[in-house]
């Protein structure tokens, strides 16, 4: 009878995670964390101002946990990408 073996070749896929700001306040801190590490900003004059605000935040960080995952903007929402295909985050 033949041993079933398993190959791994099924194709590594990026982590991707967004996170949408559904309303603003222009006193309202604005905080994404990873590995208990936050990045945060006040509200900036809209949901869209704020999620760019946001990205920018993430994107100057040089802590290997934010260095690791790119963000990006689309509107009013804020989108996490892993550089290393395969690898997650949280």
């Amino acid at each position: 009878m033949a041993s079933p073996r398993w190959l791994g070749t099924a194709q590594k896929t990026t982590d991707v995670q967004s996170v949408q700001i559904t309303a603003y306040h222009a006193s309202t801190v604005y905080k994404l964390t990873v590995n208990e590490k936050d990045v945060s900003v006040i509200g900036a004059g809209s949901v869209n101002d704020t999620a760019a605000a946001l990205v920018a935040a993430w994107n100057a960080l040089t802590e290997p946990e934010f260095e690791e995952v790119t963000a990006t903007q689309l509107t009013d929402t804020v989108i996490l990408t892993c550089d290393t295909a395969g690898v997650p985050f949280y």
